[in-house]
C-alpha cells in the first residue's frame, strides 16, 4: 500500500474541515448562482465536440436531481419506474463524482459542488439515525445503516424490499475520506486549530451538527465503519437489489472503506479520542475481509479466470456481472485523493477476462449489438458493445420482461480502458499478459491466450498497444453517443431492439458515470 507516502498528511486533512466554511463565505446562495453551461444540444456529428457538450450536459442534469434540502434524487421519475427516493447506494458514488469534479470544475460550479456535498454530510447525519425496517438507527444500533433507501422528506421507506443492503456505509465511508482529503489538496491555506462551524447554518437548508472536524468521526465515519466490523460477514442484497447472499462487489467496497480509514483513524487516534479496540477491530476485520475475498468467498472461479459476482446463484447465473467492473474501478481511481487498494487492479487477470465474457456475451444477447458481431475483424468485432447489468436480466426498467444494456455498465467498461492506460504509462513497466487473458484478444491484432506475452515499456508495439486500448475505451463512449437522447440526456437503459432509452428517466447514476469516464479518459489523452 502506498499509506507510507501520505501518512504525514493525513492528519492535517482531517483537522481541515472546517475550511468549507471559508469556502463557501463569499458565495451568494445556490438559487442565485448563475451556472454556465454549454448549449443544451449534443452535436452527435463530431466525437470530440460531443464529449465537450455531453460532459457539460451530464454534470448539469446530474446537479438538477437535487432537492432545495439536498436530497439526492436517484432519478426525477415517479411513475413507470418510481425512483424518487434518495438511494444510500447512488448518493454515495454521485457525491464521490462531484468529489472529484472538484479538481477540474471552475466557478461558479465549484461552489455550487462545494454546498452539495456539504449538504450530503448533513443528510447522512440525519438518515443514519432514522428507524427503519432494516433496523433501528444510531446510536441505538448500526442495523439500520443496511435500510437501501429512504423516501425524500426523511421517512423512513416501510413497503417490501430487498433488505438489507451493506454497501451504503463502506461507500459513504470512501465518499466522505475523498471529500476531507481533496479540501487539504486544495490551495487553501487551512487553520491548524479547530474553528467552530456554527456558521454552517448559513450555507445549508438544515442545522449541521458538526462543531469540530473530529466530528465527522464521531457522528458519521465511526457507525458506518462499526457497522462494517459488525455485518460483514452477514448475508444480504446485491447492488442491484435482487440477490441475497455474498457479493464481490459488496465485500470489496467493505474492505477498501476500512483499509482507508485504518492508517487516518492511527495518525488522529489521540487528538480525536479514538478507542484502541475499535482501531484493532478494524485491522482485524481489514485482513479476515482480505483473506474472505481473495480465497473463503468463493467469488474466484480459477476454471474460467472470472470472478463470480455472487457464489450463492452459481447454476441459476453464470456469475459475470458490470457490478465486479464498478468494484475495480471504484476502488482504483486517481480521482479519490487516498490510496487504492493493492488487489483487483484494472490489469488483474480475472477482472479482465470477466469484462471479456460480458462483453462477448452480451454481442449476442442484445440485438443492437448484432451488426459489431457481423465484423470480421477478430480484434475489432467487439468494439463498442453495448453492455447490460448481467447475462440473465429480466428487468427491463418498469417491469420484469427482458434484460437491456445500461449507459452505466457502457460507460464502466470506457473507463476501465481508460485507466488501464493510465496505469502502465505511470508505472513505467512493461506490459506483461499471462496466458488465459481473454480480454487482450480486443486490443491486440494477434493474440494466441495460450502463451505469456511481455511488451517492453515505451516500445512501438507498447506505445500502439495504449493506442488500441484508447480506441477500445473510446468506441464505449461512441455507442453512448448513439443512444443518449436528442438533449443529451440519459435514463437507466435503452432499448436492446430500438436502441431508445428506457427505463428511469434522468438517471443521477447515469450523468455520475458518464463524467467519471470522461475525467478518466481526459487523464490520459496526452500521454500517448
Amino acid at each position: 500500500m502506498h499509506f507510507l507516502l501520505v501518512i504525514l498528511g493525513v492528519f492535517t486533512f482531517f483537522v481541515s474541515l472546517p475550511a468549507v466554511v471559508q469556502v463557501l463565505n463569499s458565495v451568494p446562495s445556490y438559487f442565485s448562482t448563475p451556472v454556465t453551461w454549454l448549449p443544451h444540444y449534443i452535436p452527435r456529428e463530431n466525437f470530440n465536440e460531443w464529449l465537450e457538450a455531453e460532459n457539460s450536459i451530464a454534470l448539469r442534469n446530474l446537479l438538477d436531481n437535487f432537492l432545495d434540502d439536498g436530497v439526492i434524487l436517484a432519478s426525477p421519475s415517479q411513475s413507470a419506474p418510481n425512483y424518487y427516493y434518495q438511494w444510500i447506494r447512488d448518493s454515495a458514488i454521485v457525491i464521490n463524482t462531484l468529489v472529484k469534479q472538484l479538481a477540474v470544475c471552475q466557478e461558479p460550479d465549484c461552489s455550487v459542488i462545494h454546498r452539495r456535498i456539504v449538504q450530503y454530510l448533513n443528510n447522512s447525519w440525519r438518515l443514519q439515525r432514522i428507524d427503519n425496517l432494516s433496523g433501528r438507527g444510531v446510536p441505538t444500533s448500526t442495523k439500520g445503516l443496511g435500510e437501501p433507501k429512504f423516501n425524500v422528506d426523511f421517512s423512513s421507506f416501510d413497503l417490501s424490499w430487498g433488505r438489507p443492503q451493506n454497501d451504503g456505509p463502506a461507500l459513504r465511508v470512501v465518499t466522505i475520506l475523498n471529500y476531507l482529503q481533496n479540501l487539504n489538496n486544495s490551495d487553501t491555506q487551512f487553520s491548524p486549530s479547530l474553528l467552530s462551524l456554527n456558521d454552517y447554518e448559513d450555507y445549508t437548508s438544515q442545522f449541521l451538527p458538526l462543531k469540530e472536524s473530529r466530528d465527522i468521526y464521531h457522528e458519521i465515519l465511526y457507525w458506518d465503519l462499526l457497522f462494517i466490523v459488525n455485518n460483514w460477514h452477514m448475508k444480504n442484497f446485491d447492488l442491484w437489489e435482487e440477490v441475497y447472499g455474498f457479493h464481490f462487489f459488496t465485500t470489496v467496497m467493505q474492505l477498501y472503506s476500512i483499509d482507508r480509514a485504518i492508517p487516518v483513524l492511527e495518525t488522529n487516534k489521540y487528538f480525536w479520542g479514538v478507542d484502541e479496540q475499535f482501531l484493532n477491530k478494524l485491522i482485524n476485520t481489514r485482513d479476515t475481509l482480505l483473506s474472505f475475498v481473495r480465497e473463503k468467498g468463493g467469488f474466484i472461479d480459477h476454471t474460467r479466470e472470472i470472478i463470480k459476482s455472487c457464489p450463492q446463484v452459481l447454476g441459476e447465473r453464470s456469475g459475470l456481472d458490470i457490478a465486479t467492473i464498478l468494484a475495480s474501478v471504484y476502488t482504483h481511481d486517481e480521482g479519490n485523493a487516498g490510496n487504492d487498494l493493492e488487489i483487483f487492479d484494472v490489469d488483474d487477470n480475472n477482472i479482465l477476462n470477466t469484462l471479456y465474457d460480458l462483453i462477448e456475451s452480451m454481442s449476442e444477447l442484445y440485438p443492437i449489438n448484432k451488426l459489431k458481431v457481423e465484423n470480421n475483424n477478430k480484434k475489432t468485432k467487439f468494439y463498442g458493445t453495448a453492455l447490460g447489468r448481467y447475462p440473465e436480466d429480466v428487468y427491463d426498467g418498469i417491469d420484469v420482461s427482458e434484460g437491456n444494456p445500461w449507459f452505466l455498465a457502457t460507460a464502466a467498461a470506457s473507463e476501465l480502458s481508460f485507466k488501464l492506460i493510465k496505469k502502465y504509462r505511470d508505472e513505467s513497466k512493461d506490459i506483461v499478459i499471462l496466458k488465459g487473458n481473454r480480454f487482450w484478444s480486443l486490443v491486440l491484432d494477434q493474440y494466441d491466450p495460450r502463451k505469456d506475452i511481455t511488451i517492453t515499456y515505451n516500445s512501438h508495439g507498447f506505445n500502439e498497444t495504449l493506442k488500441s486500448l484508447m480506441e477500445l475505451g473510446d468506441s464505449f463512449l461512441d455507442t453512448i453517443r448513439s443512444h443518449v437522447a436528442n438533449n443529451g440526456s440519459m435514463s437507466e437503459q435503452f432499448n436492446k431492439y430500438t436502441g431508445f432509452n428506457q427505463g428511469a428517466r434522468d438517471l443521477t447514476w447515469s450523468y455520475g458515470a458518464f463524467l467519471n469516464t470522461i475525467q478518466a479518459r481526459n487523464s490520459i489523452k496526452n500521454l500517448l
